[in-house]
């Protein structure tokens, strides 16, 4: 008997949106799979720090892409001015998107995404546990009447839909899902399929968008219907503090657990815009909700801002890019800022220079620092050699003086290959050094960035 009643369904809590839905299509509320006495468990082992979101007031620094983070809107959607979005550069929205999932709420929300400012250059969405009609499954087995008109929807879309897929945006990989595990709604596993599930997710993705929370952060159900108990995913945790370590983790969900925490490697944002009543005083119909729904209690939208990963030109070089990377390389090597110069490189360069070897961009910094320290009144000019695609071959030549005064002219040939987003992955540098006097000296600029109409190695006959 005992087995028996663990193979059980949970009491079924009938929100007035699934009234009237297909029986036995619905999973109903989570078992819960003793998430709380697995965080128990695990807890001393984990860092969960809540952190204060970026205001939005604050102004976007240069260099830098501002993403504006919703989720959970539900039928409040209508209710809110786009105009009141925070200004950003991508928004991410995070699922349910609508209540009860009916095309007549999914069409209200892509008029709704349509106004959004255009200040946005990106505008990414997925589905949640509500939104039915994103589910083809749904539609095939319940809805078909539906499923022509949404196809017809879902070409032009005034954002991009991610479904269990990655987009590159700015540079930044973001990977998109919208599978919960064992909840009421469509986009639902079992939780023993959930591994396997979040291993499609790649490694190298910045920006994890997922409906659901991961145990332990921003998944606390303190007013709902499972009061008392964690509803995030374990095998989700797993995943992206072993494997997929995103810079963040979007998500919603659980409305009440709205805010933003940190293991030290992730920051974790739990974006749900409405509450734990969706906002409305009345929720026992569909129409009520709408009637009572009141924006002034939504959830304050979260920004946060990242380093931009494109450092364009990005390859295909032409003529024209491939001379502007060169000197854009020059010009940052003549600052003698190891911490300016290494942001152009990849995280894994390899670099050949003289008879050293380098590997990342700790070691580069650490042998640029040194060779500013010895290498006094630095002045360098690049020119461009040839290119093809994503390499460039340059040759240049600098100018220095070591500690006992003596000056040099150091002649070299690099060759450089770049990434998709313009950093550059390998670079091979021989060099040989001429001692020079004072008098023979070319490069007489102050010291920084050579002045436009300086002469170039050609034109100084080097």
């Amino acid at each position: 008997m005992a087995d028996d009643a663990q193979e059980q369904e949970p009491p079924h809590r009938v929100p007035y949106w699934e009234k009237g839905t297909p029986e036995g299509y619905f999973k109903g509320w989570a078992n819960i799979y003793n998430a709380n006495e697995l965080w128990a468990e695990i807890r001393a082992k984990q860092e969960v720090r809540r952190v204060e979101p970026l205001d939005p007031s604050t102004p976007l620094r240069e260099g830098h892409t501002r993403f504006v983070c919703m989720s959970d809107t539900h039928h409040i959607i209508t209710r809110i001015d786009p105009s009141s979005l925070p200004r950003g550069d991508v928004l991410l929205h995070a699922g349910d998107i609508t209540s009860d999932g009916s095309l007549e709420e999914l069409r209200a929300f892509d008029e709704w995404m349509a106004r959004v400012d255009e200040g946005f250059r990106h505008k990414i969405v997925i589905g949640g546990n509500h939104d039915m009609i994103l589910d083809e499954t749904y539609h095939t087995l319940f809805n078909q009447a539906d499923l022509e008109e949404y196809r017809a929807l879902s070409i032009k879309r005034p954002y991009t839909y991610l479904l269990n897929e990655t987009i590159s945006v700015n540079g930044f990989k973001i990977f998109g899902s919208p599978m919960t595990s064992h909840f009421w709604g469509v986009f639902s596993l079992h939780q023993d399929d959930m591994e396997q599930h979040w291993e499609r997710c790649p490694t190298n993705v910045d920006i994890l968008l997922t409906h659901g929370p991961p145990l332990g952060h921003g998944d606390y159900n303190k007013d709902g219907p499972e009061q008392g108990q964690r509803l995030g995913d374990p095998a989700l945790l797993r995943q992206v503090e072993d494997r997929i370590k995103p810079k963040y983790h979007v998500f919603g969900h659980v409305h009440e657990a709205y805010g933003c925490t940190t293991n030290g490697v992730t920051t974790f944002v739990n974006a749900s815009t409405v509450d734990i009543d969706y906002c409305s005083s009345d929720v026992s119909t569909r129409e009520k909700a709408l009637e009572t729904a009141d924006p002034a209690r939504a959830n304050p939208f979260i920004v946060f801002d990242l380093p931009n990963k494109l450092k364009p030109p990005i390859p295909p070089f032409t003529q024209a890019t491939a001379t502007q990377k060169v000197r854009m390389a020059e010009d940052a090597w003549n600052s003698r800022d190891p911490s300016r110069v290494v942001q152009v490189y990849t995280t894994d360069t390899r670099w050949r220079n003289r008879n050293e070897f380098f590997t990342g961009r700790e070691e580069v910094h650490a042998f640029l620092t040194r060779k500013w320290a010895s290498e006094k009144e630095y002045r360098l000019i690049k020119e461009i050699w040839c290119f093809d695609q994503n390499k460039i071959a340059v040759r240049f030549a600098y100018e220095y003086t070591n500690e006992q005064g003596q000056w040099f002219r150091a002649y070299g040939n690099e060759n450089w290959e770049f990434d998709e987003y313009g950093l550059m992955q390998r670079r091979y540098a021989s060099i040989n050094d001429l001692a020079i006097s004072q008098e023979e000296r070319k490069f007489n600029w102050p010291l920084g960035r050579r002045p436009d109409d300086y002469p170039s190695l050609s034109e100084l006959g080097l």
